[in-house]
């Protein structure tokens, strides 16, 4: 993809990405601003979706955001680009350092702590995906 043809973007991102995110990453987009988030106060918000279209960027990339902050981006007029991650392993965090070590290139370990009992989850990079479409068809339950 030549440099015309790539999508102008802002990272939104608190973690360095892995090199192979990083490098399929610069295949498809040229990474205009890198944020740590995105604020969810409506004004602050509408602020972002400003300054991002300001800077000439056409889409969010990240490697996770929340359903409702993909919804107002997509209602926003901007493309969403996502890092697809598939889950193989949770359980001890020894385990998951082995399983991480066989792949270490597209593996990577999330570990959360629940009191004194900690987690650990192994995800594996499998590519970057643009959300195009989001629908919410709701079934009536109870009306009154």
């Amino acid at each position: 993809m030549t440099s015309e043809n790539k999508i102008k973007a802002i990272l939104v991102t608190r973690h360095e990405l892995m090199p192979v995110q990083k490098a399929t990453l610069e295949q498809i987009a040229e990474i205009v601003e890198v944020v740590p988030q995105i604020p969810t106060e409506p004004q602050q918000f509408q602020e972002f979706v400003r300054q991002v279209k300001a800077k000439g960027a056409e889409a969010i990339v990240s490697v996770g955001l929340p359903l409702p902050i993909i919804v107002q981006l997509k209602q926003a007029g901007l493309r969403v680009i996502l890092s697809k991650q598939e889950a193989i392993f949770t359980g001890s965090e020894e385990e998951a350092k082995k399983i991480q070590a066989e792949k270490p290139e597209v593996r990577f370990v999330l570990t959360t702590k629940s009191g004194e009992k900690s987690m650990a989850r192994v995800l594996e990079f499998k590519g970057w995906v643009e959300i195009e479409k989001v629908e919410v068809v709701e079934k009536p339950l109870i009306t009154v």
